[in-house]
């Protein structure tokens, strides 16, 4: 765990309740007539306990891929932080 801002905390709740990303709870899509597509899971628990939930093959809610990115540049400092503290060593073939 690291730590955040609570700047971060609030732009992240903003986002969420921009993109109503309450109404995902329990979205199970999938598109069987994609081949070769890509998965998301997307799993929230709030200080009350109360969650969200939701997955997907090659179908995705509304607002997915918006809510990904601005949650992915948010995350991005404790990304680097893993990222120094765990490095991935390089393999070579």
């Amino acid at each position: 765990m690291y730590p955040t801002d609570a700047s971060v905390l609030q732009e992240t709740r903003e986002l969420l309740e921009t993109y109503d990303v309450g109404s995902w709870n329990g979205f199970k899509g999938s598109n069987r007539a994609v081949l070769d597509g890509e998965s998301f899971g997307f799993y929230v628990e709030f200080t009350d306990g109360s969650t969200i939930s939701a997955y997907g093959t090659n179908s995705f809610p509304p607002h997915y891929r918006e809510v990904y990115s601005a949650l992915w540049d948010l995350t991005a400092p404790a990304q680097e932080a893993y990222e120094l503290e765990h490095p991935v060593e390089s393999s070579t073939l």
